[in-house]
């Protein structure tokens, strides 16, 4: 994946992904989802940050080879039981993920006060 040694740290967004929801499901729903609040003004996050988790994961989307990541992700998911993948921009502006036994949070938005 991406160096993230250089630079700012990049904002993230974090997917669950277990048995019943493959990554392109749970990138599917989070976008249904966001889209939904952003559309409602009904959501926590400012809409820079609504447009940028919408645009990263239209790109995930629209750019992963799923057949090759349900491939990677089948044994750690069958060993963990939950992955969390957690997508981001690397320094070309291209979305890139990392995978993670269990469930994390990384989400680096940016909360309405």
């Amino acid at each position: 994946m991406a160096d993230e040694s250089e630079g700012p740290e990049p904002r993230r967004l974090t997917l669950r992904v277990d048995a019943d929801h493959c990554a392109e499901t749970a990138a599917k729903r989070e976008y249904a989802r966001l889209a939904e609040e952003y559309l409602r003004g009904s959501g926590r996050l400012r809409e820079e940050e609504y447009e940028y988790r919408l645009d990263l994961l239209r790109d995930f989307l629209k750019n992963t080879d799923f057949a090759s990541l349900r491939a990677f992700c089948e044994k750690p998911l069958r060993e963990a039981g939950l992955l969390s993948l957690v997508l981001f921009r690397n320094a070309e502006g291209r979305p890139e993920f990392t995978v993670l036994p269990g469930e994390v949070s990384c989400d680096r938005g940016k909360e309405a006060r």
